[in-house]
């Protein structure tokens, strides 16, 4: 089995529990056309799409929410542009290890790797500099210094990560990478040769989590669009069951 097949069949497992309290028997779901109209966002269907083969999104706004938060956390708001798909409650451009792809998850995190290389990870502190630092130091992922960010009227940092193109994931413990794990144990997943932005922010004293990641082969026109989306991102109350 492939480095690829091991981390993501890990993933997918990982997910699904995590998954149930978003399925569409838990939260309100509009037609699809419903996305299309102005003011009217839909609730993203998280029991569509599959990192291997995403399901189509008409364009419009959709909510999401960040997995992983507590039941009073908001949810993402996001405009999704023409072209989109999803995995579930990921929205993507194509399937996995397309070097055009971009792909934005939202999420809570618990514990990162000191080398995503390896299977060990150190539980973190609660707090956006907590997350920050922690990915400031990993080992064979190449990041950057984090920055301060507002997205949607909350204060945070984002740092931008930068995994090898010649990496050889062989050598990695997992088959794969993995920098941050989410509570319950699922992990998001990284590959040579791509970048991720970790966007953390502090949310009524939660910190709630954006990764925008892309292929390396992505356009100036794509990496804008990615940009947009995450920077016009709102935080709206969780939709009523």
């Amino acid at each position: 089995m492939s480095a690829r097949s091991i981390t993501r069949a890990a993933v997918a497992a990982a997910l699904a529990g995590l998954l149930t309290a978003c399925s569409p028997d838990a939260v309100p779901t509009t037609t699809a056309d419903d996305a299309a109209v102005p003011g009217l966002a839909r609730t993203l269907d998280s029991s569509m799409g599959s990192a291997d083969e995403p399901a189509p999104l008409a364009a419009g706004s959709y909510t999401i929410p960040f997995i992983g938060a507590s039941d009073d956390a908001p949810w993402a708001e996001i405009d999704v542009p023409e072209g989109w798909g999803h995995d579930r409650l990921h929205p993507a451009t194509g399937p996995d290890l397309d070097p055009h792809l971009r792909r934005i998850e939202l999420f809570t995190v618990s514990r990162v790797a000191a080398d995503p290389c390896r299977s060990s990870t150190d539980r973190i502190g609660p707090g956006v500099d907590d997350l920050m630092t922690a990915l400031a130091t990993q080992r064979t992922v190449r990041p950057e210094q984090p920055r301060a960010v507002s997205i949607g009227g909350h204060d945070g940092q984002q740092i931008h990560v930068r995994v090898p193109l010649d990496l050889d994931v062989t050598r990695c413990q997992l088959g794969g990478l993995v920098p941050l794990t989410l509570p319950g144990g699922a992990q998001a997943t990284v590959f040579p040769g791509w970048s991720y932005r970790v966007r953390a922010l502090d949310v009524a004293g939660e910190r709630l989590v954006i990764l925008a990641a892309q292929g390396p082969q992505v356009t100036a026109a794509e990496r804008a669009e990615l940009a947009t989306m995450v920077e016009t991102l709102r935080f709206v109350a969780a939709p009523t069951t």
